[in-house]
């Protein structure tokens, strides 16, 4: 007896049943019985097939804008943390991922779990500087109906989603002592509770945490618990500025270039060797990030067919002088913002990819700054 499996007028799959000797006839009940066992199966069989679909388009669309979990570099420096990261992913144990910012400690992060048993589960990463201190409970334990004014039904949080999976702490250094307690007895006991909850909820979970922050001298200034810095800590993984390793800076310099070029507006085949040397020889305060930043301004603002040193040697920090006026932080973000605005001709959507920022923050942004989008 042969029967298909249909999803939405789509034939998903087919069963073959061959009779058995006793029973050399089907009745009626066995084709009822296989057309629900065929009706259960084609939806499973069209989820998995639409998760499947899902994860290759997210891979393309990382790929498209250079989120691949390949990093960049042949240098010695690069070859080691490479090395470790191979390391890492054929364990389970807990990795503390350090460096300066925009070394690439979540690219370094998602490679350990694309090499890693578990690759085919999820990959969650927590921004813990981003999420206000109040509200970090209930986004990565969940909560339970009524378990705050609001809390009209229950909602599983990160940890739940994270399952079987990885949890990528970003910024773990900035977790309040409270919030560093209730990670602790998680990544000692793989179990909580959600927000109001009663119900132990088991999860497996593999920890990977990151931070700029040197937290050692942060355990002795008691601003970071000692216990949660040895569990999390069990391997680390130390990310080189890229001061450190300019000898990766031309190779990186054609990756990024190559992932621009697909998003240029007009033809652009080629980066002339002086604006090669120029970005080598730059100090890169901002590491990778910011040579990322500046590849792609420079390719979308470029009207040539080759980029040049012009269009790399405005790198957007008005040049390092020691006569330059000292301004603040605030100061030097309108200044940017201001002038990639101006740069780009008023064009909101084109700015707003540059900085890397959403549109409805850049337009709160100019607005704060005085300048009309009307």
């Amino acid at each position: 007896m042969i029967a298909p499996g249909r999803w939405a007028s789509e034939n998903v799959l087919v069963i073959a049943l061959r009779q058995p000797p006793e029973r050399p006839v089907f009745d009626e009940d066995d084709l009822g019985m296989l057309i629900l066992l065929m009706r259960s199966l084609a939806s499973f069989v069209r989820a998995v097939q639409h998760t499947d679909t899902l994860r290759r388009e997210l891979d393309r669309l990382r790929l498209r804008q250079g989120e691949s979990t390949t990093l960049i570099g042949s240098g010695n420096a690069m070859r080691r943390v490479l090395d470790r990261i191979h390391q890492a992913a054929q364990t389970n144990i807990a990795v503390l991922i350090t460096g300066e910012t925009g070394t690439g400690k979540e690219l370094a992060a998602r490679a350990i779990h694309a090499r890693s048993a578990r690759c085919n589960m999820p990959f969650i990463a927590v921004n813990c500087a981003a999420i206000p201190r109040d509200l970090f409970e209930g986004e990565i334990f969940g909560y339970e109906k009524g378990a705050y004014t609001g809390a009209h039904k229950a909602s599983p949080g990160l940890l739940e989603e994270a399952h079987g999976g990885i949890l990528f702490l970003d910024e773990i250094g900035d977790l309040s002592l409270e919030n560093q307690a209730r990670i602790l007895r998680v990544v000692e006991n793989q179990t909580f509770r959600r927000l109001g909850g009663k119900r132990e909820i088991r999860i497996d979970i593999r920890f990977l945490a990151a931070t700029n922050h040197d937290l050692r001298a942060a355990v002795k200034t008691g601003k970071f618990r000692e216990d949660l810095f040895h569990r999390i800590n069990a391997m680390e993984i130390i990310l080189p500025p890229l001061r450190e390793h300019r000898e990766d800076i031309p190779e990186l310099i054609e990756h990024f270039f190559q992932m621009f070029q697909r998003q240029a507006t007009h033809p652009l085949h080629e980066i002339e060797p002086k604006a090669v040397e120029y970005l080598q020889n730059h100090p890169w305060p901002g590491n990778i990030r910011e040579l990322r930043n500046v590849m792609h301004r420079a390719v979308t603002l470029s009207r040539e067919e080759t980029l040049h040193l012009d269009d790399v040697a405005d790198l957007g920090e008005e040049k390092h002088t020691t006569a330059a006026p000292e301004l603040t932080l605030g100061q030097l973000e309108r200044a940017h913002i201001i002038a990639i605005f101006r740069q780009c001709g008023g064009n909101i959507q084109q700015t707003a990819a540059i900085l890397g920022i959403a549109r409805s923050t850049l337009y709160k942004k100019l607005a704060e700054f005085g300048i009309h989008t009307d």
